[in-house]
């Protein structure tokens, strides 16, 4: 499974390590390989990326810098996780978590709760205002 992203921004690259990190503990038989691409959703795994670039319309976000609107939309393990900026990127990063069963308590090893189970087939679509 690739997790596609375009690279250049720290936030974006941040994002694409927690969710590499954690889709792995949560089903060590994935075979991950985060991809730099640019900003086309593929059919062969999660691309992450600005709503903009991916030509998703995020016109609920007034003020794209300030406003934080997340849009997930993952079937089969395959699509996108969309921000309107790059700290709404890394917000939808841990909501797709969350919706796997991922909690965090406190930032620590010990604050963190990561369910094991297989993804194969998980679907999962979301899309609002922070």
């Amino acid at each position: 499974m690739f997790i596609r992203y375009a690279s250049g921004s720290a936030t974006i690259e941040y994002a694409v390590s927690e969710l590499d990190r954690y889709l792995r503990m949560i089903d060590p038989s994935l075979d991950i390989v985060p991809v730099p691409s640019g900003s086309a959703i593929r059919s062969d795994g999660i691309t992450l990326g600005l709503c903009r670039d991916l030509g998703i319309e995020c016109a609920e976000a007034a003020d794209p810098l300030i406003d934080d609107l997340a849009d997930i939309n993952i079937e089969n393990m395959t699509g996108y996780i969309a921000g309107s900026n790059e700290r709404s990127v890394l917000l939808g990063v841990y909501k797709f978590l969350t919706s796997m069963g991922c909690s965090w308590a406190h930032a620590a090893p010990d604050g963190e709760f990561i369910p094991c189970r297989s993804l194969e087939g998980y679907s999962y679509k979301y899309r609002k205002m922070a």
